[in-house]
């Protein structure tokens, strides 16, 4: 799956799901305190984080529709900015 399909398969699910939920930044903050939290124990269980980053994914996505930011043009632009710094 390409990131633009992602981005409307996202899209589609929101349109067919419509929520109120503003509290994105809270569950990525939570999200990202358990994949810490499963990163830092000794026996890594990858399907445990597949799912955290997973739903990472999902809500950044959802921000990057809302804000109608075509995801792979931002990532090119931002790798091009990192290049030019080295």
């Amino acid at each position: 799956m390409t990131i633009k399909e992602a981005q409307e398969l996202v899209e589609a699910w929101a349109h067919k799901h419509p929520t109120q939920d503003s509290c994105d930044l809270k569950t990525m903050t939570q999200i990202s305190e358990n994949i810490y939290g499963l990163m830092s124990k000794t026996d890594v269980n990858s399907s445990e984080i597949s799912k955290e980053v997973s739903q990472m994914i999902w809500l950044m996505i959802d921000i990057a529709n809302r804000a109608n930011i075509d995801v792979t043009a931002a990532i090119i632009d931002n790798l091009e900015q990192k290049n030019s710094s080295i």
